[in-house]
């Protein structure tokens, strides 16, 4: 029924619950410190287990905050000129290497909230046309 992997997964889901990690909105400074972890192990192919979480949030938040502004894009939910447009093929290491370069170019709005700054770099990067 259940898998041993999923067993101690959950384990680990569970005991975390109450850690920071899951409280209140990421800042761009914690996203940066994500975000050069999975470069890292990108760049070396290989990751110590404590940086794995840390390497993971960072692209999956990403991936995440870009499909929902595609897809507010997508409804008309958002101004003509606060839409973006990816190109056909743009993937997650694209948008993670695009908010880290916009993240290290911007140290003075790290303590902003991670979504904001991940709509501005990508929105720098691919603004729809009007």
């Amino acid at each position: 029924m259940f898998s041993a992997t999923r067993v101690v997964l959950l384990a680990g889901i569970v005991w975390l619950a109450p850690f920071p990690v899951f409280a209140g909105f990421r800042t761009g400074s914690d996203l940066a410190h994500d975000c050069r972890t999975w470069v890292r192990w990108q760049n070396s192919h290989s990751l110590p287990a404590e940086d794995a979480l840390d390497a993971t949030q960072c692209i999956e938040y990403i991936k995440g905050a870009v499909d929902a502004f595609m897809y507010s894009t997508f409804r008309n939910w958002v101004k003509p000129s606060d839409s973006i447009c990816v190109p056909q093929g743009f993937t997650g290491e694209q948008a993670v290497l695009i908010v880290l370069k916009y993240l290290d170019n911007h140290p003075e709005n790290l303590h902003l909230e991670a979504s904001g700054l991940v709509w501005t770099a990508i929105h720098s990067a691919f603004p729809c046309s009007s």
